[in-house]
């Protein structure tokens, strides 16, 4: 079953479903075996959690991304101080 949920879990690399590669599309049936399989043995999904948190780090980092971002979006629309 791991194989089946990682594969799940973790996307694929081809082009045609590239664009969801940190997702998961999953019916419920799949999505409650992987649940039972991450809560059997979390050690197998190490790579998953590590890739999910660079990726959350490098793209919704508040003080480096998120805020600056936000500031800029209210300067440009003329809503901030100044």
């Amino acid at each position: 079953m791991h194989g089946n949920c990682i594969g799940h879990c973790s996307g694929s690399r081809s082009p045609q479903r590239q664009e969801w590669f940190t997702g998961a599309l999953l019916s419920i049936e799949q999505l409650a075996n992987c649940v039972i399989e991450v809560l059997t043995d979390p050690s197998l999904f190490r790579s998953i959690r590590v890739q999910a948190r660079k990726t959350i780090l490098d793209q919704y980092d508040l003080a480096r991304i998120c805020l600056p971002r936000m500031m800029a979006f209210i300067q440009k629309a003329g809503l901030g101080k100044g």
